[in-house]
């Protein structure tokens, strides 16, 4: 083969090697992108349910601090009060969340485990008893 013709080759497969790169950092920058998009959505959703939270709380033990609260001029001592009761809930939520992640985890692990199981142990079975026949 002339030499014109391996190097036109060699080119040919680093520009394939080059657009392939090109087209998988792509497909990964889109995947990220993606996912950092869920997060920011999980993450609003969650802050819109802490402020309901939040503003019924108030409504239910202190409605006369609701336009406070509105307005974002809650006197300090209440503020204070709110902030310590904000962390001890945030804190309890977390760690349920984290129980809850933890319990959903060992389901779908039981559940995938006890259904592929017998099917894996009967495909073995079968390559066995099939090589057993064949000796």
């Amino acid at each position: 083969m002339p030499r014109g013709r391996l190097n036109a080759s060699r080119k040919a497969k680093q520009e394939a090697a080059r657009a392939k790169h090109a087209a998988e950092e792509a497909a990964w920058a889109e995947r990220n992108r993606k996912a950092r998009e869920r997060d920011n959505a999980r993450e609003e959703s969650r802050h819109a349910a802490m402020d309901a939270a939040m503003a019924a709380a108030i409504s239910i033990h202190r409605p006369e601090l609701e336009a406070a609260h509105a307005d974002n001029s809650l006197p300090e001592w209440f503020d204070r009060l709110l902030d310590r009761c904000l962390s001890e809930a945030y804190e309890g939520a977390r760690e349920a969340a984290e129980e809850a992640e933890r319990r959903a985890y060992d389901a779908t692990f039981n559940e995938t485990y006890a259904t592929t199981l017998p099917d894996l142990l009967a495909k073995a079975l079968a390559e066995y008893d099939s090589k057993d026949l064949a000796e």
